[in-house]
Formats: C-alpha cells, structure tokens, sequence
C-alpha cells in the first residue's frame, strides 16, 4: 500500500511551462550521442532481464520498470532537442527577468508556443530513479535486511517545486545506493551485487549532476545571476553526457554479470550438494569403521569361544554319564554345562546379528554406484586438472550389494587415485561382466607403488616415505571380502596403479 501511495503521489509533481531554450551548438550533438548511448544500454539491460525471465521475479521487475522510464526519458529527451533543431525563428514573450523568465512563452512563425517537454521529462526520470530504489530494496528483502518504504514519506510534502523535485531524485539515488551497497556488504562474492552498485554508483553520479544543473538554474536566474549560470551550463551539461556514457557503459555489462552470476549460482549449488555428500560418505565411513570394527571383535570371540565352550559342555556331560562321581561334584559339573551353554547362546547371538547384516545387502546396479561416486569427486579432479573419464557397460550390472558400503569403498579409492596423480594425469574407471562375475577396473597414470609394497597397502597403517595408506585400503579390501568379492592391485613407478575388483553375480548360491 504504501508504495502504491508514493506512485500516487508522484503524479502530483506540478507543471512548469517552460519555453523554449535554444542550446550551445555544436556542443548539443555530443549531449545527444550521449543519449542516445544510454538509451540503447537501457534497451539492451530490458532485453536481457527477459531474456532470462526475470520481467516477474522480485527486484527485477521493478528494475525492467526502471529502466523503462529511464528509455522513454532518454527519448523523450532526445525528440526535445531535435525540435529545437527545426526551429528557426523563434520570439521570446514576456520578461526574462527574476521569476518571470519561467513563464515567458515563445512565438514560433507568429504563433504562440508553449513547451511543455519539462511535465514529462521529469515524471519519466522520477519514476525511474523511484522504481530502480524499489527493485533493489526488494533484492535486500530477500536477504532478509530491509529499509522501510516510510523513510520517503517525509520528503512528499515539498514535492510542489522543481527544486524539492530535483532533492527527490537525488535522494532516491542515493538510497539506490545504500541499499545496492547493504546487498553487496551481505555477499561480497556476489558478481550481481556488485554489478548493481556499480550501476547504482553511477546513477547517482548522473542525478546529483542533473539535479543540481535544476537546483542552480532557478536560483541564479530568480536572483538575477543568469550569466553565471550561462558560464557554469556548457559544464553541467559536459558533465551530464558524461554521466550517459558511464551508465550506458556500466549497463552493457549486465548480461554478462548476470551469466557470471548464474554460473556460480550453479556451481555453488553443486558444490553444497557434493559437500552433503562428502559429509553423509564421511559419516557413514564413521559408522561403518565402527561396525567393522564390531563385527570383527563379534567373529573373534564367537570363533574363539565357540569351540572351547562346547568342548567343555560336551566333556563335562561325558563326565556325569560315565564315571562315578559325587553329588556335589556333578552339580558343579551341571553348573559349568550350565555356563558353557551359555556362552553357546552368546555366540548364536553374534551369528544372528552377522546374518542380519547380510539381510541389508540388495541387488543393485554397479555402474549408478560408481556414477555417483563420480559426480561427487569429479570437482576435485578438475581442480587439480586431472583427467576423470569412465566408461560403462551400456546395460546394468547388478550385483548383490550394501550400496554405502560399496559406494565407500569406490569413493576411497578414486579420492586415493586423484591425490597420486600429477596435473595432466588420467585417472579411469571401467566396469565389465564377465561369465559369472561383475568387474571394477580403476587405474591411474600416477606415482605408482614399489613392487615390494604391493603385498602390504592392505596392512592397517602401513606407509612409505611417499605414501601413508592409514586404515583406507584395509577397509575397502574388507568391504570387498564381504560382497565375496576380490581385489587386485597392479602397479608400476612412474607409470600409475591398477586396482582390480571382481564381484559375484549369483552371490547368494555362492555363498
């Protein structure tokens, strides 16, 4: 509501019937050059903002309004002057004395004649500077920060002159300006922010040169200082065609920035999804580390408590049926049947738990797994400008998997590929079928591994002079173990690494 009052109210801005002023020539061809400049730069921002379809979304709507007065003012402007051109015999009517020289009329061939271009003029450039302070205020909303529409009301009131007109326009640049200025603080990244404090930059340059030109002019004529305001206009004006080129030049970089801006809009929505999943892999990797380590204490104690329980059990029984032993000695054999059988129990326990883990395992396809991995670390590989190339069977490859588990184990061990290859390396991922089987080939054309080194990249913590292989590589060999599957390693200094997996089609008769 209340920007539709403040548009309202901007219709009000009053008359002023001024006649016509012939201009400096040949000075007025390099003003109108410079208008025609600027408007072909509004004409060009127009055409871009719907060309990306943003003539409906928040701020650029009003900025397409913006520059829409800002087109029409510079036409309306430009069809001014010409006029002048075509008039040749012009009388002055009236004083151009003080005050009466703005109400003086001009006989054109014995008729009279009234300019009236000034109404128009400055209700195009008011609403121009007004719309281009809302679409940047909306931009602003939109980052949650915003400036209050009332912080105009006050300047309403004394809108009934030209001279409080010509404060306006000032005024509305310069909150262009605040406002351009708070996007830019908020996101210094932003190409789009900073483009439009530039454009706002110089758009306040263009009002507070014009708007004073119209604050003087009156002021020395009204006083009786006209001629210092004859030697001060060739400046003003200089100034102001000055001001066209900047805006026009600022201008024609919209579509540039905006493109730029939708680049990197793209890319950082791309990097935030790789991160969540750099994240959910590094979670996982977590959780996983610890189930392994888990399962592995569970097999452990059931393989070593297993037998010896049941061995005990079993002797203690053969024990109470055979030979001849006393009452309290075969309750205390009863008691240690009693505990092995426990201890037997602890162990289908650990049983239940490993079958229910392999319950997770699904049929699904190798080649999504592997293209997910690969859209998460194909951003590092180009950063360290390395080739990543895969190629996949044109048909699924499903194979009986915890997708996580796999999809962890391939991430490891591409992210282990890039950091051992140089710049202008390859790195490439592969996938094939065989007879009964499914097969992962990833290699590089990095560092490569020592011969002697090969047998033991799968120890926990095993490094070298150039390589520290941590619990990476032991991990994948376990993921792998547990899908029935195996992995080879083929490796030569110098040239690159090859790790070779094979996994079972028909994973549960195999096993």
């Amino acid at each position: 509501m209340k920007i539709l009052i403040l548009g309202f109210l901007l219709l009000l801005i009053p008359a002023r019937a001024w006649a016509f002023v012939p201009h400096a020539y040949p000075g007025i061809y390099i003003h109108q050059m410079g208008h025609v400049y600027f408007f072909v730069s509004c004409i060009f921002i127009i055409w871009a903002i719907t060309h990306h379809n943003l003539q409906k979304a928040k701020g650029w709507r009003y900025i397409l309004l913006a520059e829409l007065f800002f087109a029409l003012w510079n036409l309306d402007t430009f069809i001014g002057h010409v006029a002048e051109f075509w008039i040749e015999n012009t009388q002055i009517i009236g004083s151009r004395e003080g005050w009466d020289y703005f109400f003086r009329e001009v006989a054109v061939e014995g008729k009279e004649y009234i300019y009236y271009i000034t109404r128009y003029e400055f209700f195009l450039i008011f609403s121009a500077i007004f719309f281009l302070y809302l679409g940047l205020r909306e931009h602003l909303k939109e980052e949650k920060t915003l400036i209050s529409a009332s912080a105009l009301l006050p300047l309403f009131p004394i809108l009934f002159s030209e001279i409080a007109g010509a404060f306006v326009m000032m005024m509305l640049s310069i909150m262009s300006l605040i406002t351009a200025l708070s996007l830019y603080k908020k996101d210094k990244g932003n190409v789009l922010w900073s483009y439009l404090l530039w454009l706002s930059t110089s758009y306040v340059v263009f009002s507070v040169s014009r708007s004073l030109g119209h604050i003087l002019q009156p002021a020395l004529v009204a006083t009786g200082y006209e001629h210092i305001w004859k030697s001060i206009d060739p400046y003003s004006g200089s100034f102001n065609t000055f001001a066209f080129i900047v805006i026009g030049s600022v201008s024609f970089f919209f579509f540039r920035a905006y493109g730029t801006y939708l680049r990197i809009s793209e890319d950082k929505k791309r990097i935030e999804a790789i991160n969540a999943d750099l994240t959910e892999l590094n979670q996982e990797l977590e959780t996983m580390v610890a189930e392994r380590t888990m399962s592995l204490m569970a097999l452990t104690v059931a393989d070593r408590v297993r037998n010896p329980a049941a061995v005990i059990g079993w002797t203690c029984k053969r024990i109470i049926e055979k030979e001849d032993v006393s009452e309290k000695l075969e309750e205390n054999l009863k008691d240690v049947i009693d505990e092995s059988e426990k201890l037997e129990s602890i162990v289908k326990d650990f049983d239940a738990l490993l079958k229910s883990k392999q319950s997770m395992f699904r049929y699904e396809d190798i080649n999504e797994i592997v293209k997910g991995v690969v859209s998460i670390v194909q951003k590092e590989a180009d950063s360290k400008r390395v080739g990543l190339s895969v190629r996949l069977t044109e048909h699924p490859l499903r194979i009986n998997t915890q997708k996580n588990l796999l999809r962890t184990a391939v991430f490891h061990i591409i992210r282990n590929a890039i950091e051992a290859t140089p710049e202008g390396g390859r790195i490439t991922v592969t996938t094939s079928d065989g007879k009964d089987s499914v097969n992962l080939t990833i290699s590089d054309t990095g560092l490569g591994i020592p011969r002697e080194d090969i047998d033991k990249i799968f120890d926990p913590f095993f490094s070298t002079k150039l390589f520290r292989f941590g619990m990476g590589l032991p991990l994948v060999k376990q993921i792998v173990s547990e899908h029935l599957g195996e992995i080879k390693v083929e490796s030569e200094t110098g040239k690159g690494t090859t790790f070779k997996m094979t996994f079972p089609v028909r994973w549960i008769e195999k096993k």
